[in-house]
C-alpha cells in the first residue's frame, strides 16, 4: 500500500498467481496474517467436492484449478498424447 494502484489505501486486496495462489489482505491499514500465519493462502480453499486432487493431499483446492501449475497440468492432460493434433488447432487448422 506504499506504492502503485493501492498507494494510500487502508483495506485491499492483492492476488498473487504463480505456480499456486495466494494473496495479500490489508483490512483498516493492518496486514491479516490469520491464527496460524497464513491468512492470504487461498490456494487450499476447497472449491469443489470430491474434485482433482491436490498437492496438498486435499481434493478440489481452488490452485488445482486457478494456479499456473493446475493450469499447465490441465492443458498437458487435454493434449496429452496428441500434441500435433493440438498445435494445427492453435494455428488455426492450417499446417502451412
Amino acid at each position: 500500500w506504499t506504492f502503485g494502484a493501492g498507494h494510500g489505501v487502508r483495506s485491499l486486496v492483492v492476488l498473487a498467481l504463480g505456480t499456486g495462489l495466494g494473496a495479500g489482505i490489508l483490512l483498516d491499514g493492518r496486514l491479516i496474517r490469520g491464527a496460524e500465519g497464513f491468512g492470504g493462502e487461498l490456494g487450499h480453499s476447497p472449491v469443489k467436492f470430491d474434485g482433482r486432487p491436490c498437492w496438498c493431499g486435499g481434493r478440489g483446492c481452488l490452485a488445482v484449478y486457478a494456479s499456473g501449475r493446475g493450469i499447465a497440468e490441465a492443458a498437458r492432460a487435454r493434449v496429452a498424447g496428441r500434441a500435433g493434433e493440438a498445435l494445427l488447432a492453435a494455428a488455426g487448422g492450417d499446417p502451412g
